[in-house]
């Protein structure tokens, strides 16, 4: 008669580091994408515009990732309109740089 014994997962130190800078790389990207975004909008916004947003997955993961960005940050923007603003060249360059 064989028993089997269970077998876990080793991961070594290095493998481990590995893992978490991926993991932080990529949370970061997000981050970053979510964060630029969000300011646009903020500045569209500012300036009396108006954008329309579109949301293509409603999966668990978007569900995590709004809680903490919120729904704009991932939401593709497919229209914006600022003909009803004086909004220059130049206000979006300073306000989004």
């Amino acid at each position: 008669m064989t028993t089997r014994s269970k077998r876990w997962l080793t991961l070594s130190l290095r493998g481990a580091l590995v893992v978490v800078t991926i993991s932080a790389v990529t949370l970061g990207i997000i981050a970053n994408r979510a964060s630029r975004q969000l300011k646009t909008l903020a500045a569209i916004r500012t300036v009396g515009g108006d954008y329309r947003l579109h949301r293509d997955s409603e999966g668990m993961v978007a569900r995590f990732l709004d809680g903490w960005f919120g729904e704009e940050a991932f939401a593709e923007i497919t229209k914006v309109n600022l003909r009803a603003t004086e909004a220059s060249d130049d206000y979006w360059l300073e306000s989004i740089a």
